[in-house]
């Protein structure tokens, strides 16, 4: 009934045979009153948050091994002569920060490319905002969505689904964030396809797996579908993406049933190259004895000394895959140093390639060390190894989300040696957060979101109307050590009168009325920071206070100069790499690990003198600008300010003219106005020279404190 449907079940439709076809083994089990009582139990939870992909992979891991062992008690000469199908198969379940970083580091790389690549094509730059920039972006995002619904991932062990069900995720959220950005271009609501149309078309078009156990491939299945299914819908197909077989073999002499063509069964995509992105766990040293020959001879790259099923995984996962293709599987460290493995090193090495040598303990009853390798296969003769094996197992999933190894492929270094380790971070010493005021709509839809007029109701641009209105910070509001604007942007004082049941409005508090506190903007190719007193901000801010233990020992403008330094600007600049591209964010993740030094009273005090002046000097120098632009209002009557008046000593006089577009002005007005300008950018000219000297000062300061050498110091500066 369930799965052709039932009227009386409420189930007109049914919900596909793949799932809950009729199983007659299972109808023949005599299961007794005692067990039938602990499915009372099964009320206690909830299913919709409770059993996730996690879990089922524990669960498939827990009764491979419980099945063995009734095995055993049934048939103990049997058993006791055949090994473990979870070891024979090696079949252990892979840690959830291992999957996400993996995927974030293959497919997300991979999209991420394109994504520039396009925007560049289409002459999309931060700062460049002409007329026909928004029909540019449009035109952009569409191309780029076009890519997205098209690219083909694969796992070709995919066990219990964990990494599948990560790329299902990864892709739904990256195609809402296209949507958004589109519609936001376009002036209009989100208009993305609905959600079940848009599940059903990655569940068949974008995500790919195989797996020798029949078991694993109905355990991902059921991943999938717990992560898609909608009440009264139909379940998707799967049978033509998840298929079982043996990803290594096909030949049903060696195989059997199991035997599996690649060419055959994903025949369309094998046509058009292969695989975009190929993630996985493969089996590690997997029982192999009965196949070895083929494999040698099918595999003679990848087998010519020792035979392990990872090695081959890796030799034939390269050979799926697309030569512009991302690729990224856990594996053990052997590879790296025992000379046995030179083959398959041999085989990476024609790549670019990334390696974090996690080390041991990462498993769960697995001893052998564990690597992350993650190959860009259209570098060349890039590489990069990071070790993380003496680093505290609880450590690793914070230090590996600040790790973007496609950047250290493609500067081919292990570690920055201008980073200097100081014995603190700037984690250990500021609470560094996402803190400023966001609102959600809860319970609804990603499609529904935007359909909502909560903005408008909770906030408003302008001036103040009431007094009891919180004034908030914006990112554009601030630069390094300066403050631009005063706010224009306002949370009403009754907001929590305003809003629906569904809704919220959160934010720190105690962020909010600090007495002091450093900001920086969240849209930007660097840090660019200030402090603010009790002023409240919005999340396009982010925000540093020191931890309790440090408030009495740091002072807030000598920390205030090392965040703006050019020596943690480039330390961070190195690490996020987001300078050029459109839509540049800083990542807390990236500034977490950053050295911070504490040193006396005296030396804090001196470069906190620095920090002081750097900040009148800004002011000073954007009150010039503001009295210019000020005059261009009155005199002129400008409504808006062009951009490139913003920053007036960066331009020529006759410039100045040919921006304002002024038009049927008397020729002594127009000589007025140039002379007006000159004056105004000689003064602006003699503040930024006063600048650099303070800010050279500063550097020197911030150099000596974590004991830079010359060659460094040069190092620092040329890449500012």
């Amino acid at each position: 009934a369930i799965d052709k449907g039932s009227d009386k079940l409420g189930i007109p439709n049914g919900y596909n045979g793949e799932l809950f076809k009729e199983d007659t083994p299972l109808n023949d089990l005599k299961i007794g009153d005692e067990i039938c009582r602990k499915f009372v139990d099964f009320g206690k939870y909830d299913f919709a948050e409770d059993l996730s992909v996690n879990i089922l992979g524990h669960i498939f891991e827990q009764s491979i091994s419980d099945i063995e062992q009734l095995k055993k008690v049934a048939s103990p000469e049997e058993m006791d002569q055949t090994i473990s199908k979870r070891k024979k198969d090696a079949i252990f379940y892979t840690p959830d920060y291992i999957v996400d970083y993996i995927v974030k580091n293959t497919l997300g790389a991979y999209l991420q490319k394109e994504e520039q690549k396009i925007l560049e094509r289409n002459k999309l730059k931060e700062g460049i905002n002409d007329e026909n920039y928004n029909k540019r972006a449009v035109v952009a995002y569409s191309e780029y969505r076009l890519f997205l619904q098209s690219i083909k991932v694969l796992d070709p062990a995919c066990g219990s689904g964990a990494f599948l069900v990560k790329v299902f995720d990864y892709l739904l959220a990256e195609n809402k964030r296209v949507a958004s950005i589109i519609a936001d271009l376009q002036g209009v609501q989100t208009t993305l396809f609905e959600s079940e149309e848009l599940i059903r078309s990655l569940l068949k078009n974008n995500i790919y797996g195989v797996d020798l156990n029949q078991e694993s491939v109905e355990i991902t299945k059921l991943s999938l579908w717990l992560k898609t299914a909608h009440k009264g819908e139909k379940l998707v197909t799967l049978r033509d993406n998840i298929k079982c077989g043996n990803s290594l073999i096909d030949d049903e002499a060696v195989a059997g049933i199991k035997a599996f063509s690649w060419k055959k069964e994903f025949e369309e995509i094998m046509s058009k190259g292969g695989f975009d992105v190929i993630v996985g766990n493969p089996p590690w040293g997997a029982n192999i004895d009965t196949e070895a020959a083929w494999l040698g001879e099918n595999y003679p790259h990848s087998t010519k000394q020792v035979k392990d099923t990872y090695k081959i995984f890796i030799d034939k996962g390269l050979q799926l895959l697309k030569d512009c293709g991302f690729f990224g599987f856990i594996v053990p460290n052997t590879f790296l140093y025992q000379p046995r493995y030179q083959d398959v090193r041999d085989i990476i090495e024609r790549y670019g390639y990334g390696v974090v040598n996690l080390g041991e303990k990462i498993f769960e009853d697995v001893e052998l060390p564990s690597t992350i390798l993650v190959i860009d296969k259209l570098q060349k003769n890039k590489s990069v190894v990071i070790d993380l094996r003496m680093q505290k197992r609880e450590d690793l999933p914070q230090l590996l989300s600040a790790l973007d190894l496609q950047h250290e492929i493609e500067n081919g270094s292990s570690q920055d040696q201008i980073h200097k380790e100081t014995g603190l971070t700037f984690d250990e010493v500021f609470i560094l957060k996402d803190a400023g005021v966001k609102h959600q709509r809860t319970g609804v839809g990603m499609g529904e979101k935007g359909k909502s007029d909560i903005r408008d109701r909770l906030y408003y641009e302008g001036t103040q109307r009431n007094a009891e209105d919180n004034p908030l910070y914006i990112g554009s509001d601030v630069n390094s050590y300066c403050i631009l604007n005063r706010p224009t942007f306002f949370l009403r004082g009754n907001y929590k009168q305003l809003m629906n049941e569904n809704e919220i409005v959160y934010f720190d508090k105690k962020m909010m009325e600090a007495e002091m506190k450093i900001v920086w903007r969240q849209t930007s190719e660097k840090i660019r920071a200030v402090i603010l007193g009790k002023e409240w901000f919005a999340n396009t801010l982010q925000v540093a206070v020191p931890r309790e233990q440090y408030k009495e020992s740091v002072d807030l403008f000598y920390a205030l100069a090392v965040f703006n330094s050019n020596y943690i600007n480039y330390l961070y600049v190195k690490k996020v790499q987001e300078d050029g591209k459109v839509f540049p964010q800083v990542k807390l993740a990236y500034i977490k690990p950053l050295p911070f030094v504490i040193p006396d009273k005296t030396i804090q005090q001196r470069i906190a003198g620095h920090s002081q002046l750097l900040i009148k000097l800004y002011e000073n120098l954007y009150e010039v600008v503001s009295k210019f632009q000020q005059v261009l209002k009155v005199e002129y009557g400008l409504e808006k300010i062009p951009r490139k008046l913003e920053k007036i000593w960066e331009i020529e006089a006759e410039e100045c003219l040919q921006v304002l577009k002024l038009k049927n002005i008397p020729l002594e007005k127009k000589q007025e106005l140039l002379e007006y300008f000159t004056k105004r950018k000689n003064e602006c000219s003699a503040i930024l020279t006063q600048i650099k000297k303070e800010q050279d000062s500063l550097d020197d300061e911030v150099f000596d404190l974590y004991k830079l050498t010359p060659e460094e110091r040069a190092t620092v500066l040329q890449g500012s």
